[in-house]
């Protein structure tokens, strides 16, 4: 199984794609490549950056679920 990474391009740079330099990483939306010593080295120099940790979506359970109701019932009131 080959690893991957998860990059995005710096603020403003563009950087080749190892396996086909005509197509490029910007900094417009993350792409997953694989992990080698190109991406490595890009990563090192700053062109490449790891993305922000997007937040986990909420997960509403019958606990949150009936706080959310008995909060609604309350501030109507």
């Amino acid at each position: 199984m080959t690893k991957t990474l998860t990059v995005i391009a710096a603020t403003g740079v563009e950087v080749p794609m190892y396996a086909d330099p005509k197509h490029y990483i910007t900094d417009a939306e993350a792409v997953t490549v694989e992990d080698n010593a190109y991406y490595r080295r890009c990563i090192k120099s700053g062109d490449l950056v790891y993305p922000p940790a997007l937040p986990e979506p909420e997960v509403l359970t019958a606990a949150t679920d009936s706080k959310a109701k008995k909060k609604g019932a309350t501030d109507g009131e």
